[in-house]
């Protein structure tokens, strides 16, 4: 009963202080975690770390700390943790994927995948592409050969940890932005990371904030 409790006032608190994309970025309102009791914030804090780092397991201990002890102080700047990158940002503060150790994942035409343990991936068929296909995080090159055409911007921050389509003639798709090279396989992906924020009534927003 404590911790079916504790879970409830987590999501709750969650749902007021967290607004989660659909690119696996969060925003978090730090005022109101520090209208929560401490070891409420904290857990929320974690729990956001595992859900947008992709991680079964959030940090603990001396990570955990530094990095709650940061937001609690309103430093400014950036740091990591958790496979995080975490930034102050208008008065909010917002956690997104750390790009660098993002491994590359190959797949195959019409293959369903999951990428970075936060992505569920469908590659369409491929009428003009060049195999063997791989999916890896939207690099500068990727970036730069892809936004052209795209209807809406990227978060900044977020954009490094996006999954795009290669093959051997270089990026190919890029899901978020729907844009692809022409004649490739289209790559949809969907943000389910390994373990949701408040578990399953909380899903990510239509829009991004």
């Amino acid at each position: 009963r404590r911790r079916a409790d504790r879970e409830a006032r987590a999501a709750r608190l969650v749902r007021r202080a967290v607004r989660l994309d659909p690119m696996g970025r969060a925003v978090v309102d730090p005022a109101a975690l520090a209208e929560a009791p401490e070891d409420l914030a904290r857990a929320v804090v974690a729990r956001v770390l595992r859900c947008v780092g992709g991680r079964v397991h959030a940090p603990r201990g001396a990570s955990l700390s530094r990095a709650f002890a940061r937001l609690a102080a309103g430093e400014a700047g950036a740091f990591t943790v958790g496979g995080c990158l975490v930034a102050a940002r208008g008065g909010a503060v917002e956690f997104a994927r750390e790009a660098a150790p993002i491994p590359d994942l190959p797949v195959a035409a019409g293959a369903e995948a999951r990428w970075d343990g936060r992505f569920a991936l469908r590659v369409g068929a491929a009428p003009g592409g060049a195999p063997p296909y791989r999916v890896r995080r939207l690099d500068d090159r990727a970036w730069s050969a892809l936004r052209r055409g795209a209807a809406a911007p990227l978060p900044a921050r977020a954009r490094p940890g996006l999954p795009a389509l290669w093959d051997l003639d270089g990026p190919l798709a890029l899901p978020h932005l729907s844009a692809e090279r022409r004649g490739g396989a289209p790559l949809a992906a969907e943000f389910r990371p390994a373990r949701p924020l408040a578990g399953p009534g909380f899903a990510p927003a239509a829009d991004p904030c």
